[in-house]
């Protein structure tokens, strides 16, 4: 059958073997490059997810130290003075008596 009749009548073009077999081999490559891309972007992806666990978790134990951290101020006493400080004061006094 004649080409331009198939083409005047489906209004689709018709492809000579050349052509459509550089188009199949387009394709197959178009392909093979979209997933190399699309694996590329998993292990980008997947990274991110990491590094963002890893976020998450170092955030909820800052937040577990810091209540830890005020549960043990809270129930600690007031430190109490130094006896170093008032060591000198005994000095002094003992050495203007």
């Amino acid at each position: 059958m004649d080409p331009s009749i198939i083409e005047a009548h489906t209004g689709m073009k018709v492809l000579s073997k050349e052509d459509f077999n550089n188009l199949q081999t387009d394709l197959e490559k178009a392909r093979k490059d979209v997933r190399e891309m699309n694996t590329k972007v998993q292990e980008k992806f997947s990274d991110v997810l990491k590094t963002s666990m890893e976020l998450q978790n170092m955030k909820q134990d800052i937040e577990e130290l810091k209540k830890l951290i005020a549960e043990k101020e809270a129930a600690a006493p007031p430190p109490a003075p130094p006896a170093e400080a008032e060591a000198p004061k005994a000095e002094a006094e003992a050495a203007a008596g």
